[in-house]
């Protein structure tokens, strides 16, 4: 299965964001309706994890492998 990543926004209700691969299926979003410093800070946490991920990969499906 692939990977599947959404963000389902509301209007004036926080984000829900989803991520479903293979058996993991997580949902994210703050447990209050009132945003927090916090809650920004802990989404801003995930998008800097995300970007050191996806670079990681770009970097090692770039790299010449053993035998190429």
């Amino acid at each position: 299965m692939n990977p599947n990543f959404d963000c389902y926004r509301y209007g004036d209700h926080p984000p829900i964001l989803v991520i479903d691969q293979g058996e993991v299926h997580a949902i994210v979003t703050p447990a209050a309706r009132v945003i927090t410093q916090e809650d920004v800070e802990v989404a801003r946490s995930a998008v800097e994890a995300a970007k050191a991920y996806f670079e990681e990969m770009k970097r090692l499906h770039a790299a010449p492998r053993a035998g190429d």
